[in-house]
């Protein structure tokens, strides 16, 4: 048989989407077929089904993956895992995480600070040859500081700064965001910001030392054309500021790396990837670095991780990591499921490690260049995000650009709404997340970790830099300073330039908080008339009334309700004659509810003395406060 001639699309009809629409209006009862799209938080309208793009609009991400995955210091592969450490873990702790990572099949390493001095860094990075296991050190506002130290532990090692596979971020822009403060002032930022791209592109040509990270809004609650948005601000003020310090933008691009956090909505978690990879290199391509688009590393986002009940937090970590994979993220790491509780066990690091095995070599995710390519849907949706970051971009640029945004506070006041809806949606159920406002077991333990260690061992010691800011800073740590001195001393003694950070925010906590508080309460559900009537809607009101922690007691007859609170749930049409005389009869006994809308009947119930209504659509949310503080 001749395979370059077989064409296995002749054998299908062509398909027509007006067929489909025409079946599909058939089943949803002669409404229109619009009543299935989706609306997503950044205001765009997501249908069932895409039309071909038109020529030469289509293919939104290819350009991005004409080469491939670039390989980034990290290593290469759309799953190439990372072994992230818990913030400010003690040495031996560090070193131990790292070991059994590694162990475990991780090629890569996240530690973050921070360090008391390069023998806590030395002996934290213990099980790790830079050379053959890249490194990604994470310092924040001492990220000069801990590239000096990489230097340093290079040399105290005996190992070649050329030979080294690491990541030192210095993001003056991400650290202002994140923590709201630069001690030493936005230019000195900059201008140590070029000093490490330099010191890097001298002396350890592997090491990529600027970062443009999104995961700062991510975490804020921002939806994804806002992180996008900022992130082309930040690459633009980036390219901008060091260019003025005598940095060209290919030398820029080619230590540059970007930074996404990725949510547990596939497709738009895909789109978001292919969007940053496309605008990116549209950006870097106007500005004179035609080159391939930094590495990006995805991290699942710690805002969607339950902590009362954070076994789902395992489905939520494969959906994101399936999206981080075909979306084309270099390097992907995911958050242990007990993340949000305190510092993670072995057993929640086992399986992040091996949840991101699994996907890359049995589910050959990294095997595809870009296996979303040329899906209608997700070119549509990549497109339409690309399209509105680039817009959001040209918007803090005319207005002084991210830096201005994040000192006057509209940044953070324009993730913070958008955080503000999102509880909305999970207040009313608009959008769901099991094990926290949803299919949540009522006598599920709650798992206890320790707390993370914030200690940094030992006290700062006086550090003096003269000549090049890296390489002092190096001498400075091999003859005993710590990183905080070498970190002030790198900061500089300008007056600080301070901004609204963007505060990080989890989805669940108040679902939580209630369920805490409502712990050994009960409330009864009192079903009336025939079963088929009302059971559908007793077994969404028992999911509400178990999110809020209120054990459930389910009766049919009203004289078996002592007290404390009832629901009375019954069909619609069974109100009147039922609903609401159970409702009067209960007034003098109990905290009464109704599972449904008060419709026409609202005075009638008002009279029978019903306090409130459980529906979907309610700001659920605010009614368990209600309920829970009322029985409590």
């Amino acid at each position: 048989m001749d395979l370059d001639a077989l064409d296995l699309a002749t054998r299908f009809p062509a398909p027509d989407l007006g067929a489909w629409r025409a079946a599909a209006e058939k089943v949803l009862g002669g409404r229109p077929a619009e009543r299935l799209d989706r609306r997503t938080l950044e205001g765009l309208v997501v249908p069932p089904a895409a039309r071909r793009l038109d020529a030469g609009a289509g293919r939104a991400g290819r350009r991005a993956f004409r080469a491939g995955r670039p390989r980034g210091a990290r290593g290469a592969g759309p799953a190439g895992t990372c072994a992230c450490c818990a913030r400010r873990a003690t040495r031996a702790r560090a070193a131990e995480a790292i070991a059994a990572d590694l162990a475990r099949g991780a090629r890569s390493v996240w530690l973050r600070g921070p360090w008391a001095d390069l023998d806590a860094l030395d002996a934290a990075l213990a099980p790790v040859d830079p050379t053959t296991t890249p490194l990604l050190l994470d310092g924040g506002a001492d990220g000069a500081a801990c590239l000096a130290a990489l230097g340093a532990l290079a040399e105290r090692r005996g190992v070649a700064l050329e030979g080294l596979l690491a990541e030192v971020p210095l993001d003056p822009l991400g650290t202002l965001a994140r923590e709201g403060r630069l001690a030493g002032g936005l230019d000195a930022a900059w201008d140590t910001a070029a000093a490490g791209a330099r010191f890097a592109e001298r002396h350890a040509p592997e090491v990529r030392t600027l970062c443009l990270d999104g995961s700062v809004y991510d975490e804020g609650g921002a939806h994804a054309a806002q992180t996008l948005g900022f992130v082309l601000a930040a690459a633009a003020e980036t390219l901008r500021a060091l260019d003025a310090r005598g940095l060209t933008p290919a030398q820029v691009g080619a230590r540059l790396t970007v930074r996404l956090g990725v949510g547990t909505e596939p497709f738009l978690a895909i789109a978001t990837l292919r969007a940053a990879r496309w605008t990116l290199s549209r950006l870097l391509s106007a500005a004179g670095a035609d080159a391939e688009p930094p590495p990006i590393h995805a991290v699942t986002l710690a805002r969607d991780l339950g902590a009362r009940d954070p076994w789902p937090n395992l489905l939520r970590a494969t959906a994101a990591c399936f999206a981080a994979a075909v979306g084309g993220a270099d390097a992907v790491t995911l958050l242990p499921f007990d993340h949000a509780i305190g510092a993670p066990d072995a057993l929640a690091r086992r399986l992040a490690t091996n949840l991101q095995a699994v996907l890359e070599h049995e589910s050959h995710l990294a095997r595809v260049t870009d296996p979303a390519g040329g899906a209608h849907h997700v070119e549509a949706l990549t497109r339409a995000l690309a399209e509105q970051a680039w817009s959001r971009m040209q918007t803090i640029e005319a207005d002084g650009g991210l830096s201005t945004w994040l000192i006057d506070g509209r940044a953070a006041r324009a993730v913070s709404a958008t955080a503000a809806t999102r509880q909305q949606r999970l207040a009313t159920r608009a959008h769901t997340m099991v094990g926290v406002n949803d299919f949540v077991l009522a006598d599920e333990p709650p798992l206890e970790r320790g707390a993370r260690s914030c200690a940094v061992e030992g006290e700062p010691a006086p550090a003096r830099l003269e000549g090049e800011p890296i390489a002092s800073a190096l001498a400075a740590l091999l003859d005993g300073a710590s990183l905080r001195a070498v970190g002030a001393a790198l900061a500089g003694q300008g007056a600080p330039t301070v901004a609204e950070r963007i505060v990080p925010f989890r989805s669940g906590v108040a679902w939580e908080a209630r369920r805490d508080a409502a712990a050994g309460h009960t409330v009864t559900l009192l079903t009336l008339g025939a079963e088929p009537a009302w059971k559908a809607r007793a077994e969404w009101t028992r999911r509400v009334l178990e999110a809020w922690g209120l054990g459930v007691h389910e009766t049919s007859d009203p004289a078996q309700v002592k007290g404390g609170a009832v629901v009375v749930c019954a069909a619609d049409a069974d109100h009147a004659a039922l609903g609401v005389p159970a409702a009067r009869a209960l007034r003098d006994r109990a905290f009464v509810l109704v599972a449904g809308r008060a419709g026409d009947l609202a005075d009638a119930w008002r009279e029978a003395g019903v306090a409130d209504f459980v529906y979907l659509g309610a700001d659920l949310d605010a009614l368990g406060a209600r309920v829970v503080e009322a029985i409590r």
